[in-house]
């Protein structure tokens, strides 16, 4: 078959064709955004049952269950903000403003990935705190991509809360109970990384549309950076150090983690102010080969030090 008979009405995709259409839906769901959940497995990884193949199974199929939630909101936040994006010099090549992938497509990829989720927590049985949390953060995206996008603060506490959900539907997907301890440092860490791409947003000025930004500054937010930094290392060593740590890791030593945490904040800060490059947090971890060692040598830490 020749290339014009490829191209008349009726005749097969080649396989050029094909891949570029799975790209596209690849780039539609934001698979590379699955990173974030990462924080669905620190449940089963804090909760020292990583080496339980079932539960570690458990936390795996939950993590997945909110990677199928968090693309169907991706997707819904696409459609609504399609005509909004066309203005916007990066996000006017995502597949919906393009014309690669229709809205009607779009729409239906969105409701089974939603079903996927449900399918998945259905057959795997977790207790009912799961499905109410991931319940929870689809309701609440939905909200925000509609409305509360546009609120100063308000956004950024939506975006961190996404992470906190993603935590303790981990946590209790291996039937632990999350502790006061690991809300606080996980809330305090998404509300820093939050506040970095809002920073972000507003230096690059790109972000037109989002009426939110007229609410912060640069140095509103550099002010912020720095308390959100170092309340979360503030936490976190009292963490290390607080009885309820002591009597659950038997750990003397896990004080010595603080400092990881606190080179990978300084690292993520010298990434915002000092080099100006600005991301998501899971584009710029996987960019970013000095912050995947500082978080590597905490992970290696923590585990030396809890697993034994």
């Amino acid at each position: 078959m020749t290339v014009q008979e490829s191209a008349l009405p009726g005749a097969r995709s080649t396989p050029v064709a094909a891949r570029g259409r799975i790209a596209s839906y690849v780039r539609l769901l934001r698979v590379r955004q699955w990173i974030k959940n990462g924080f669905v497995l620190a449940g089963v990884f804090f909760s020292e049952q990583l080496l339980h193949a079932s539960t570690a199974l458990h936390s795996i199929a939950a993590a997945l269950a909110f990677c199928f939630a968090s693309s169907a909101i991706y997707v819904f936040n696409d459609i609504v903000d399609r005509k909004a994006d066309a203005a916007h010099p990066e996000k006017r090549d995502r597949p919906l403003v393009t014309g690669e992938i229709k809205v009607r497509d779009a729409s239906i990829v969105a409701f089974g990935f939603l079903a996927a989720s449900a399918a998945v927590i259905a057959v795997v049985g977790f207790m009912w705190h799961v499905s109410a949390i991931i319940a929870a953060y689809v309701v609440v995206n939905i909200a925000y991509s509609l409305w509360l996008k546009h609120l100063a603060i308000v956004d950024v506490a939506v975006i961190a809360s996404g992470f906190v959900l993603r935590l303790e539907a981990g946590i209790y997907a291996v039937r632990v109970r999350p502790s006061s301890w690991i809300v606080l440092c996980t809330g305090l860490l998404s509300l820093f990384l939050a506040f970095a791409k809002r920073r972000g947003d507003l230096v690059m000025e790109q972000e037109t549309n989002r009426r939110s930004l007229k609410g912060y500054t640069i140095p509103y937010l550099d002010q912020v950076l720095g308390m959100m930094g170092a309340a979360t290392v503030v936490v976190y060593a009292l963490f290390t150090v607080s009885g309820y740590a002591q009597n659950r890791f038997h750990a003397p030593l896990l004080y010595l983690t603080t400092f990881p945490v606190v080179l990978g904040l300084l690292r993520y800060m010298q990434i915002t102010l000092v080099e100006g490059r600005y991301a998501s947090p899971a584009e710029v971890v996987l960019r970013d080969r000095p912050l995947q060692l500082t978080i590597a040598i905490w992970l290696g830490m923590f585990f030396l030090l809890t697993y034994r």
